[in-house]
């Protein structure tokens, strides 16, 4: 794709409208648009039917909560999720002592959740099955809804809308609001946030005590904040179960990855705990989730918006009102700075971090032209910090409790109609415990 049309833009058909996409160049010249003439919400506005999703819409309270609480609290929120990591794969890896098949989307989806949940919203509601169920499901029923609506013509959907919706997504919504119910209470009642410091843990409910600081007079509602909380599932757990399970496909296919990686994570922390200090010190794990990434990016494209009115670019046509565009990612995946990039080197970005002047280059939470795979610009994920965290723990534990292994291969990858590349959800890998239960 890139490949072919490498200095222009060209006409891509995606499904629900064609999609522009234009050379990696102009990534530092569109990401400065703003939301009002290029927008990422009204992508997923009309992906998701955000009109009754509320998908899509914006959020100031959940988005200065994620961008600067949680951000701020990165400290407790790892020790959070060090208190959850051992329940998360109690549940859904076990400790054989033999080797045990794993259907490994399926039990990576369920421990992202369960931690993700303990941070936002806490004990006991996170380990509920009904929470969990709801939180990792809302975007697929969403999407669903979405689709669904669209099968209908455009002068009957406000009738067919409301019906559709009642019966599909405002149940997530309303039973989320009703579990989230006594928190919500309570922080309203005038509970008080915890100081942040580096030993504590993220309280129950104490997210949602973020978030309700922001909303102005009249938005606050029981529903409006269990929308938020989907919302924040929405934008964190898929993401993070799919880079995760890439990469940890990555490791079963080539064990000679792992004693390397234990070794790093052994000297940098000698409890088996990573703290704020020490995850920034395994260049090794960094390197190898980011090598991961670049050979199993979720689309080849990055960056999409919709226009809102005429958009001239400094190269190409005057894109009307409502057109989708992107940016193609073959050139940072594939381009002439990354040595052979057909092959999987698990350490190429810790060794590029190796030469004077790149010590802090070249990491997986970076953005920028060359590092789309978390956003770039206004636009980047303001929650990545966190959840490259939580997944760095969890391949620690992993590396430190297991052995693993893929006996026929890393498993192949799989293509959706829309363009976007995703592991495959049945594949299975081999676990066992690396020490022995008793």
């Amino acid at each position: 794709m890139g490949v072919q049309y490498p200095d222009s833009p060209f006409l891509l058909p995606t499904i629900g409208q064609p999609t522009v996409i234009y050379p990696l160049k102009l990534a530092d010249e569109y990401k400065d648009y703003p939301e009002n003439k290029l927008s990422v919400r009204k992508v997923l506005f009309d992906a998701f039917g955000g009109h009754y999703t509320q998908l899509g819409q914006y959020s100031h309270a959940m988005l200065s909560a994620v961008s600067r609480d949680l951000t701020k609290n990165i400290a407790r929120t790892m020790n959070t999720l060090h208190d959850e990591v051992e329940f998360a794969f109690d549940q859904n890896i076990g400790r054989p002592n033999d080797w045990k098949s794993v259907r490994l989307e399926a039990a990576v989806l369920r421990m992202v959740a369960l931690m993700n949940g303990r941070v936002l919203v806490g004990l006991p509601l996170s380990r509920e099955d009904a929470f969990i169920e709801a939180t990792t499901q809302y975007t697929s029923r969403a999407y669903k809804f979405a689709d669904r609506l669209k099968s209908y013509p455009y002068g009957t959907r406000w009738a067919v809308g409301p019906f559709l919706y009642r019966s599909t997504v405002k149940r997530y919504q309303d039973e989320v609001a009703r579990m989230l119910e006594p928190l919500i209470n309570q922080r309203m009642a005038g509970k008080t946030i915890s100081e942040d410091n580096d030993h504590g843990q993220v309280e129950a409910g104490e997210m949602i005590g973020w978030t309700m600081q922001y909303y102005k007079p009249g938005e606050m509602s029981y529903h409006r904040i269990a929308v938020d909380q989907l919302m924040i599932s929405f934008s964190s757990i898929h993401t993070s179960t799919v880079t995760l399970l890439q990469a940890l496909f990555d490791l079963a296919a080539r064990p000679e990855y792992m004693e390397p990686l234990r070794e790093e994570i052994r000297e940098h922390s000698g409890d088996g705990r990573l703290d704020k200090y020490s995850v920034v010190k395994l260049k090794k794990l960094d390197s190898f989730m980011k090598e991961s990434q670049r050979l199993n990016p979720q689309t080849h494209i990055a960056m999409i918006r919709k226009t809102t009115g005429s958009v001239k670019l400094s190269i190409g046509p005057e894109l009307p009102n409502d057109t989708m565009l992107a940016v193609s990612t073959w050139e940072s995946n594939n381009g002439p700075s990354i040595e052979n990039p057909e092959i999987f080197d698990g350490f190429r970005f810790a060794n590029m971090r190796g030469t004077p002047g790149n010590e802090t280059k070249f990491q997986l939470a970076g953005t920028g032209r060359y590092a789309t795979g978390f956003g770039f610009g206004d636009h980047a994920c303001p929650g990545r910090f966190f959840a490259i965290n939580e997944m760095k723990i969890i391949f620690a534990y992993l590396l430190d409790n297991y052995d693993m292994k893929a006996p026929n291969g890393r498993p192949q990858n799989l293509h959706k109609p829309t363009g976007t590349l995703y592991p495959d959800p049945m594949a299975e890998v081999l676990f066992k415990s690396r020490k022995i239960a008793t």
